[in-house]
């Protein structure tokens, strides 16, 4: 060390008061090269911790999502209970992402409203009856409603961040006790979302892709459920007891019940033979010519020749008797000509069924049996007998007729259930009701006096509406002369 170093350095210790080592320029240029490589170095290393660290969380994503898969599986193999399936895949859901509750939720997008279908809470205490009404508004779901329309995941990672910039949404992760969400749409049929509530793992849209498996499950036993619900409200061919024994739908889609099989309208490919079959039907025990028949078909088309449509309707016979002989052999043709029913079998009519259990309320002196017989009544009614040929001539009479024994059994039902106070059923089969006679007022003013005790008047209001809309003025005048009498409506609503 030069005399010159040693006298900075000695004047440097003086002044500080510590060791310090005087560099030269080249030496110090040397250091921060040395510093710069250095950090350089461990940047890398960092970056590569990091990529290691993201492998390993989608390592251990995927293997959860497979192992859940498997063990779902392996739980559900020997079962087709369908409720079991339900309740263990969102037992299942909840588990896996750690989340306190998962449910199924079913929206309405025309009557604007949501509801929880099927949910699981892994607490003894469960609340979700008592934080959700019966219906909730989708008003405040935009966001939800875009990720439907775009088919993607809805994921907020904390609702105290959309506080001020959604409210309304806000509100309701409050009221419902949600502190994050993580759900994904479900359609056409049923239209909603499956849902984890709080989830703890797996927070990211990137990692929906189980709950958009569990999903997958929910819909198809959510649709098993409810065809087995209408497959109950109907004969089956088990139930034929007689090989000579039919059952014939004629409400709605024409469909045929034999001990064999169930034959519909669509599959026979022979709309003339299917009229016929339903004339016959409507006028049991008489004889028809073919030229009578063909006549009667062809009063509504003035340019159809009756020879023509006499022709036609041999074609179609001879085709159906040829494709489905056990359908053909319920009609036959006697020796001097024309068209009858088969005196041989025992043809049994849903329009027979509806009328006995329609008598049947009638006659007894229990309202809960009243309620039992017209729920039967309602259930098998689908629409205009024949509804193919719905307004022809022929079919006219007939189906204006049980078209207003239904509407008067449903209002017989509605009025019955608001004796129990049983608002739900009211709205259901209110609401089911008015797919197939929007025009009827009664209907109508069960739904709001219904949705009014539900405590829902925005749904009572938008009722009101479509009353509005699809009734006639004089029958929508009398709808709302029937509220104003009802002092309860308009003091709980501001219809």
């Amino acid at each position: 060390m030069s005399i010159c170093m040693r006298i900075r350095k000695r004047i440097a210790q003086r002044l500080l008061g510590k060791n310090y080592v005087i560099l030269t320029v080249e030496d110090y240029d040397g250091l921060k090269k040395i510093e710069l490589d250095y950090r350089s170095k461990l940047d890398e290393y960092k970056r590569r911790l990091q990529e290691s660290e993201i492998d390993s969380r989608e390592y251990k994503f995927y293997k959860a999502f497979v192992d859940t898969l498997v063990e779902l599986e392996k739980e559900l193999h020997n079962t087709d209970d369908v409720e079991l399936i339900i309740d263990k895949t969102l037992q299942r859901a909840c588990e896996f992402y750690g989340a306190d509750w998962s449910g199924f939720l079913d929206v309405d997008t025309v009557m604007g409203v949501w509801s929880p279908y099927r949910w699981y809470n892994p607490s003894k205490n469960d609340k979700t009856r008592k934080l959700m009404a019966e219906f909730e508004s989708i008003d405040c779901m935009k966001r939800w409603m875009k990720a439907m329309d775009e088919s993607k995941p809805v994921f907020i990672s904390d609702a105290e961040e959309i506080r001020k910039s959604d409210p309304d949404e806000y509100e309701m992760y409050r009221k419902l006790r949600a502190k994050s969400i993580l759900a994904v749409p479900v359609f056409p049929r049923p239209t909603g979302f499956m849902v984890v509530r709080n989830p703890t793992q797996y927070m990211s849209p990137e990692e929906s892709a189980m709950l958009q498996m569990f999903a997958y499950v929910m819909l198809t036993s959510i649709n098993d459920k409810k065809s087995a619900e209408m497959l109950s409200m109907t004969y089956t061919s088990d139930e034929i007891e007689k090989p000579n024994e039919v059952m014939i739908h004629l409400f709605g889609e024409v469909k045929i019940v034999t001990s064999k099989a169930v034959f519909t309208e669509k599959m026979l490919g022979a709309p003339a033979a299917v009229q016929l079959l339903t004339f016959l039907i409507l006028n049991q025990n008489k004889l028809y010519t073919s030229r009578d028949i063909a006549e009667r078909f062809t009063l509504d088309n003035l340019e159809t020749d009756a020879e023509k449509m006499a022709g036609n309707l041999r074609t179609q016979i001879s085709r159906v008797r040829k494709n489905y002989p056990v359908i053909s052999d319920l009609i036959v043709s006697p020796k001097n000509g024309g068209y009858m029913l088969n005196e041989n079998y025992v043809i049994k009519t849903d329009i027979q069924m509806f009328n006995q259990c329609t008598a049947a309320a009638f006659a007894t002196n229990s309202n809960l049996a009243k309620i039992d017989n017209l729920k039967k009544a309602v259930n098998m009614y689908h629409g205009d007998i024949l509804e193919s040929a719905s307004g022809a001539h022929w079919l006219m009479q007939d189906a204006n007729y049980w078209h207003l024994q239904y509407i008067n059994a449903v209002n017989l039902l509605l009025e019955a259930f608001s004796k129990y106070d049983e608002y739900s059923s009211i709205q259901q089969y209110g609401e089911q009701s008015l797919h197939i006679a929007s025009g009827n007022k009664n209907a109508y003013y069960w739904l709001i006096f219904a949705y009014i005790h539900l405590n829902a008047p925005e749904i009572a209001r938008g009722t009101l509406e479509r009353a509005k809309k699809f009734l006639i003025d004089e029958d929508y005048a009398d709808l709302i002369e029937k509220l104003k009498q009802d002092s309860m409506i308009i003091h709980n609503s501001a219809l």
